[in-house]
């Protein structure tokens, strides 16, 4: 029987170590008692630069979870997942921001490249992309929670989802408004190959006026139980 339980045991402090290892943490700069230190593991020792706890995580190949504490993060780049990253706010969207940093910086703010990479309670805002995906990029992964809004795309002669270019992945539980686009394509999101749209609003969105400022449907991608209104074209 005691040796039963010193290997229960074993095994319970075992999975600790393994969760601890695979959960990282990012807090503002600037935040007191915090020394960052890679690869940001605990809260005393958090990242405060996304993009580089989100490329310590990926240096492992278990599933990692990233919390991200209130706040505004502005970038420099895209955040760039392609691998299994929960990326998580502390307490959701209205306390935690992501920005793209325009026009100072020309770059959307997510890059969702993993069937297991997750977004989760975010703002994400002042995204600029020139082609693709103002906001976030989903080629494979989900999006939930979160406030897609005041995005855009610059290149009239072909531009693809201000606010979201989805080609697998699915969107959830989310608000797209305010994403301007720049001839092709939609104002809010465009979903290629096989995306999901579920419990969305898409509001606000605008757009060349001979192409779309809402929602754009392609393949074998569905959208449910959403509202679209109040998009619009505007002359570019």
């Amino acid at each position: 029987m005691t040796r039963l339980f010193m290997v229960f045991m074993l095994t319970v402090l075992l999975s600790m170590r393994i969760m601890n290892a695979a959960t990282h943490y990012v807090v503002p700069p600037g935040t007191v008692g915090v020394i960052p230190v890679n690869p940001y593991t605990n809260w005393t020792t958090a990242g405060t630069n996304i993009i580089e706890v989100v490329n310590a995580a990926m240096t492992n190949t278990a599933p990692m979870h990233i919390w991200v504490s209130n706040g505004t993060y502005y970038l420099t780049n895209h955040v760039y997942v392609n691998n299994a990253v929960t990326i998580q706010s502390v307490n959701g969207r209205d306390m935690t921001i992501v920005d793209g940093n325009c026009p100072n910086t020309t770059n959307r703010c997510f890059y969702l490249d993993h069937a297991g990479a997750v977004l989760d309670g975010f703002t994400i805002t002042n995204g600029m992309e020139n082609q693709l995906g103002g906001g976030i990029l989903v080629t494979n992964g989900i999006v939930t929670n979160c406030l897609i809004v005041d995005n855009q795309l610059t290149n009239s002669g072909g531009s693809y989802g201000a606010g979201v270019l989805i080609y697998y992945g699915t969107l959830t539980d989310s608000i797209v408004m305010r994403n301007r686009g720049a001839r092709y394509g939609s104002g809010a999101i465009v979903m290629l190959s096989e995306g999901s749209i579920r419990n969305c609003v898409f509001s606000q969105n605008t757009n060349n006026p001979s192409f779309g400022a809402s929602v754009e449907v392609w393949g074998h991608s569905t959208i449910s139980n959403s509202v679209i209104s109040n998009n619009y074209g505007v002359g570019l």
